[in-house]
């Protein structure tokens, strides 16, 4: 019997998944075609840290670790994300391993280096065809059944199909002499993405103020300095000695506005505010001189818990600010999606997905749990737009994810405005205006130099090639980004149309949830009597279609229990789609059977490669070991928490007369900044000022400096002195802090050791946090040699 022929659209995760499943999981049965309208696969994902035209910035970090960002039988530990692509072999030589080491949370050009390598090792090469765009796709009655017509634009030498007209439109997607191919399908997948488009609001004066100030979708945002290039920039690339500086940056104004309150809005307004701490607080360019003047704004409709992506794992259930004593000062930590895809937060029983209006009692639970995470409702940040309020829990709540975003808000480095832009403008000067409505009232943020529009993105153009007919039968709705088709639970099929399949196509976790319905639609045209029951059991479909017209209803009638993404059920989804494929949740080594995370390589398939697979179980086994045993984390969550400013006070006991003892008070600053010296992956400038008031009531003024530094591969943190001459250059290294494999009962203690000339400088830093914050934190130093013998005792306190 001939294979049965797929046309899958769309070269991203969801579309290779799918090609591997369908040609390894029922071998000989499907001839997949894949058709990528860009020139490189990984959808989203750029394969190099030079690809920086696509959707994502490359050197962005996934909001979930490695062991979620993945599919289950293909380990990191087989990707070359090195950049000399050295190759290792392990010390049996059983399966090759690859150089570089990956990050917990690696950056999206390793995403897609992850992508190139799952092709190879799957074989899909010959299966994919580049710029190649569809145009158009009918069924068609053909014998007892329907077959799919479709035409794409592709490259002259693209093969596979005889080409039935030529065109040169110079379209940036296709080559310049491309041509219309046409092919005959049997199956057809969908796998375009639900970031597709980027979506530009309809606002009054958007389209005016765009002309005039500088606007970016958040897609395009990648640094400040490409939005307002230095004046040194501008004169050499202009080449004739006249400034193409934007004419608004020779203006007084000075604010860039973030727009939204999505996870993007977050992450741009933190990378802003970043880039503006790190011209201040770095050695001087003249770039930084322009950039420091700036301030970063952002406009968000409601509040968002700010959940950064390393959580304590064993918080105790009341972690309320209002509480006086720290019930857990030494938590352990883990990735956040250790956390919030931990089985044992499920009650017993059958584990089941939830989709749709979320009910308050559910949404109150929610809250509760988030709760206890942060530390509480996020009153003590002091950016009254992000403070949960008692009215606030009857409906689900909205989260964001960045490590920055939380301690720039407290910082007030990110000025919040509460609503909705309603109105752009520009002033007589030029400079933009945003008009902010919120509960009624009007704010005017003016003087905008630039605004990022962090407002989403369409999924319709996606399915714009789909006939009218098979639209009409989906129901596409072009008015509802949010849910633009009508599918049955798990949005992989629909019963009126059994020849399309869908992958990806929803709001919510990606990667686990798409092989697991790349499996769906694989069983149920793989002449499986049990695969396709969904379709065959018309009350079935019947009820979940129309429950996907009721959800669709209330996201258009802006239902309060719509929640962020209509299928974030991450645990519960994975679960009931491993139920109906038979397949049996493995265990991981120390977890009970209903603990641990859920994650994509305990939801393996046959056929199963053991290698991988118990690859990738290990690589989870191991990051919660190192968590409970060693302490791995620890140091990053504590880092993290240094953001800022904090209260000092320092007591100094002297054993030598001639050096006094005393007192000093004052303020500190860890103030983030881009990391100055390769090899680490944060970097602050620590500042700290004050008064010294000695045994004898002598007082002086006093300040220190030093640069902190932080190696995740190493998971340490480091102390350097600052040179003199700028006060901002780090010199030598002063101490690299060693976390104890455990916490203890006052909190996480770290220590170090220097030896300054004939001095022996012994440090030990004590962490005491509240859930993710630091309630205090304690610096001791205790110093002996032939010329200084003290004990210096430093408490932080916000």
């Amino acid at each position: 019997m001939c294979p049965k022929t797929v046309l899958i659209v769309g070269g991203g995760p969801s579309g290779l998944v799918a090609a591997k499943t369908l040609l390894h999981n029922h071998r000989n049965k499907f001839s997949v075609t894949i058709l990528e309208k860009h020139s490189t696969i990984g959808g989203l994902w750029p394969t190099s840290p030079a690809h920086n035209d696509g959707m994502l910035d490359p050197e962005m970090p996934t909001n979930m670790s490695k062991h979620t960002v993945c599919f289950s039988d293909f380990d990191w530990g087989s990707v070359d994300i090195s950049e000399g692509g050295e190759k290792m072999v392990d010390g049996e030589g059983k399966r090759e391993r690859k150089g570089g080491y990956v990050p917990m949370f690696p950056k999206a050009w390793q995403v897609g280096r992850y992508l190139e390598g799952y092709i190879k090792n799957f074989g899909l090469e010959g299966c994919i065809r580049v710029n190649s765009e569809v145009v158009k796709a009918e069924r068609e009655k053909y014998g007892k059944g329907w077959r799919w017509n479709v035409e794409w634009m592709g490259p002259k030498e693209c093969n596979g199909a005889a080409p039935s007209q030529s065109i040169s439109n110079g379209h940036r997607k296709h080559t310049r002499h491309s041509q219309r191919f046409h092919g005959f399908f049997d199956y057809l997948i969908v796998a375009t993405g639900f970031f597709n488009t980027p979506k530009i609001p309809k606002v009054p004066g958007l389209d005016t103020f765009r002309s005039k100030v500088k606007t970016v979708h958040s897609s395009q945002f990648r640094t400040i300095q490409a939005l307002f290039p230095s004046q040194e920039q501008s004169d050499h690339s202009a080449g004739n000695g006249v400034s193409t500086s934007p004419p608004h940056l020779r203006r007084r104004s000075n604010k860039v506005v973030v727009v939204g309150g999505s996870m993007s809005g977050a992450e741009v307004a933190a990378s802003l505010a970043l880039e503006i701490s790190s011209a201040k607080y770095s050695p001087r360019t003249q770039a930084s001189t322009e950039i420091s003047s700036l301030e970063v704004h952002q406009v968000a409709s409601r509040p968002s818990y700010i959940i950064p992506p390393v959580l304590p794992y064993n918080q105790p259930k009341s972690s309320s600010s209002s509480d006086n004593n720290l019930s857990n000062p030494a938590p352990t930590f883990l990735p956040l999606d250790f956390c919030l895809y931990n089985l044992a937060r499920r009650p017993e029983g059958p584990i089941s997905a939830s989709a749709g209006e979320v009910p308050e009692e559910k949404a109150r639970a929610t809250h509760k749990f988030l709760q206890t995470l942060l530390g509480g409702r996020q009153g003590d940040l002091g950016a009254d737009p992000m403070m949960f309020k008692e009215e606030h829990e009857s409906r689900p709540p909205h989260v964001v994810i960045d490590k920055r975003y939380s301690e720039f808000l407290r910082a007030g480095e990110i000025k919040l405005t509460a609503g909705r832009a309603t109105k752009f403008g520009v002033d007589e000067n030029g400079n933009g205006t945003i008009t902010v409505t919120y509960e009624g009232n009007e704010t005017i943020i003016d003087n905008v130099a630039c605004v990022v529009l962090a407002t989403g993105f369409e999924p319709h153009p996606a399915l714009s090639w789909l006939s009218e007919e098979v639209k009409t039968i989906l129901e596409v709705d072009e008015d509802c980004d949010r849910l633009p088709v009508i599918l049955q639970k798990a949005s992989y099929c629909h019963r009126g149309v059994p020849e399309i399949g869908f992958v990806g196509m929803y709001e919510g976790p990606y990667w686990g949830i798409m092989e697991m319905q790349a499996r769906l639609v694989t069983r149920m045209w793989a002449d499986d009597e049990n695969g396709r029951n969904r379709l065959d059991d018309a009350e079935i479909a019947k009820e979940e279609l129309e429950n996907a017209r009721k959800l669709r209803q209330a996201m258009k009638n802006a239902s309060p229990g719509i929640p962020q993404a209509w299928m974030n059920d991450y645990v519960g989804f994975m679960e009931e789609i491993a139920r109906e494929l038979d397949i049996e949740r493995l265990p991981l080594q120390g977890e009970g059977y209903r603990e641990g995370p859920v994650m994509l390589a305990r939801y393996s398939q046959q056929p199963i490669d053991e290698q991988e697979t118990s690859a990738g179980l290990e690589s989870i086994g191991e990051t919660l070991r190192g968590s409970k045993e060693e302490g791995r984390l620890a140091a990053r969550a504590a880092f993290r928490a240094m953001q800022g400013k904090w209260r000092l006070s320092r007591q100094l006991t002297s054993a030598n007369v001639n050096f006094p003892s005393g007192t000093f008070t004052g303020t500190a600053y860890f103030h983030p900044r881009l990391p100055t010296q390769t090899g680490f992956d944060a970097e602050y400038l620590y500042i700290e000022e004050g008064e010294f008031v000695t045994a004898k009531s002598l007082r002086m003024s006093g300040s220190r400096r030093y640069v902190y530094r932080l190696n995740h591969e190493k998971d340490k943190i480091s102390v350097w002195f600052v040179k003199g001459d700028d006060g901002l250059s780090a010199d030598y290294l002063f101490n690299e802090l060693e976390f104890e494999r455990r916490g203890g009962q006052e909190g996480w203690v770290a220590r170090g050791h220097h030896l300054c000339e004939s001095d022996q400088y012994h440090s030990e830093y004590l962490f005491a946090f509240r859930a993710v914050a630091l309630e205090r934190f304690r610096i001791g130093y205790f110093v002996k040699g032939p010329k200084k013998e003290y004990i210096s005792q430093g408490e932080y306190s916000r």
